[in-house]
């Protein structure tokens, strides 16, 4: 599957970061919105399933003053790009169903985040990031218990990163979590309900 998309944005409510680094919602201008999103998927064998999907995207200020006030830095952001938003996201995933054990899976997942712009002025950007997560489980009748190991590699990263638009501005970070197990056991209980 493959789609693309162009949005154009008039008077867009959008959260805009003030002179003094706090937040306030501003109507102001346009903005430009455009990219392509796909999936993939391939299963060569009952054993086998591989899938790939993700998004290219691009997200703009055309037209877009924030400030009529001579004494800030920043008053217009026409021509850059939103910060906070990658170009490239993506997530992948090898899964196998071995022939010996049919009630088993196991699979790898690789999920990936291009770097992005920190601030609205396009001055700083925060590096991307991938992360590898592994999944088993094993189902017999009705229970199914299953494990996960997230961000096998125990790499340090953020979610998002932000920064005002002033030189001297300190990055804010939103970090992931490290390496983490998880196991459980789901029940999938299923029945007829029948009229009186």
């Amino acid at each position: 599957d493959f789609t693309f998309y162009y949005m154009t944005g008039e008077n867009e409510l959008l959260s805009i970061r003030q002179p003094d680094n706090s937040f306030d919602y501003q109507s102001a201008g346009k903005t430009l919105h455009y990219g392509n999103e796909f999936s993939l998927t391939f299963k060569p064998n009952p054993e086998w399933f591989i899938r790939t999907g993700g998004t290219w995207a691009k997200h703009e200020f055309v037209d877009f003053k924030i400030s009529q006030r001579e004494s800030d830095q920043v008053q217009n952001l026409s021509g850059k790009e939103m910060p906070g938003a990658p170009r490239w996201i993506t997530n992948s995933e090898v899964t196998y169903y071995p022939a010996f054990a049919p009630n088993l899976r196991t699979s790898m997942e690789l999920q990936q985040i291009s770097g992005f712009y920190e601030n609205q002025v396009n001055t700083k950007k925060a590096k991307g990031y991938q992360v590898f997560n592994f999944r088993t489980g094993y189902k017999f009748k009705w229970v199914e218990i299953f494990g996960n190991v997230l961000n096998i590699s125990n790499t340090l990263y953020a979610h998002t990163v932000s920064r005002g638009n002033n030189a001297a501005d300190k990055p804010n970070y939103t970090p992931a979590a490290p390496r983490t197990f998880i196991l459980g056991i789901q029940f999938n209980l299923e029945g007829k309900i029948q009229k009186p």
